[in-house]
């Protein structure tokens, strides 16, 4: 792979951001040795035409060996006209082909799928924000997001659908809330939670993997400016799977540093610290307990 993005101010409250990237992939397993490329373009417009209101567009072009190119484009805004509130919105397209991987799996006796479409999405959304606390350094950051997605030739897998399948027409749609508190200069949390409604529209079944409800708690604590020490909890609601759904499950994962000197650090993390035994494929299960540890240097 390969990419370059360029930042050019055109204008005191005019900006372009433009660029393109080309990969190549290639396989060659149970017989099949294929190979493909593609390549991108984009471009994208940033403006600020009065005071406290941010405007951006962009689209997007797609170019690939092995299926038809697409063009995609991208909408947003964001006022600040009132003292510590955001207002944001969003609308967008999106295009994904399959991989080569996609198309050629055949592992448990699944029969490669070289039919698959390329999917297409279409989303919006709209956002709040409020501070409080000045927009310098605000010790209590508040957001909730409301969003909606369609997809036309949704790319997914499981044992039925002979493994990597289309689905006609699929919807997500649900909100999105985030809190930020720092209540001391040392100590800081978050909260993030999602509530997802996400349904296959031809047969009205909820989309496989996708959990209704799924949150996150992180808790950071800076003792001393040596140590740096943290723990995050995910919650992850029940699953529709094949065979089975997956039940709701909770992982704890613990983080630390210490800097030696300014330019070495040691640090480590525990990942799934409480062994927590859970499933987020049907089938595949995840790692227990396991813990990392390393050396960085700056120079």
């Amino acid at each position: 792979t390969a990419d370059y993005v360029a930042s050019i101010p055109l204008a005191k409250r005019l900006r372009l951001v433009g660029g393109g990237e080309i990969e190549r992939v290639s396989v060659n397993v149970s017989g099949v040795d294929e190979r493909a490329t593609s390549g991108a373009a984009f471009a994208l417009l940033e403006a600020e035409p009065i005071d406290r209101l941010v405007i951006s567009a962009g689209g997007r072009r797609d170019e690939f060996s092995n299926f038809d190119g697409a063009t995609t484009a991208r909408i947003a805004a964001a006022w600040s006209g009132f003292d510590d509130w955001i207002l944001r919105a969003s609308w967008g397209e999106g295009f994904r082909a399959p991989t080569l991987f996609e198309l050629n799996f055949d592992q448990f006796g699944i029969t490669p799928n070289p039919n698959l479409r390329p999917e297409r999405s279409t989303g919006v959304d709209f956002g709040i924000e409020r501070s409080f606390g000045g927009t310098g350094d605000p010790w209590l950051t508040a957001r909730a997001t409301v969003f909606r997605t369609l997809v036309r030739d949704q790319i997914d897998f499981d044992f039925t659908g002979n493994g990597y399948f289309n689905i006609d027409r699929a919807r997500s749609r649900g909100v999105e809330m985030e809190v930020d508190w720092r209540p001391l200069e040392s100590v800081s949390a978050s909260l993030a939670y999602t509530l997802t409604d996400a349904v296959d529209l031809e047969t009205g079944a909820d989309q496989l993997r996708i959990p209704r409800h799924k949150g996150t708690a992180v808790v950071a604590w800076a003792p001393s400016r040596r140590l740096d020490l943290s723990a995050s909890i995910i919650v992850n609601g029940r699953e529709a799977d094949f065979p089975n759904g997956n039940d709701a499950f909770a992982r704890l994962d613990l983080r630390g540093a210490y800097a030696l000197s300014g330019a070495i650090q040691i640090y480590g993390r525990i990942e799934n610290a409480t062994g927590t035994d859970y499933q987020d494929v049907s089938g595949y299960g995840e790692p227990g307990r396991a813990a990392f540890g390393g050396l960085r240097v700056r120079l």
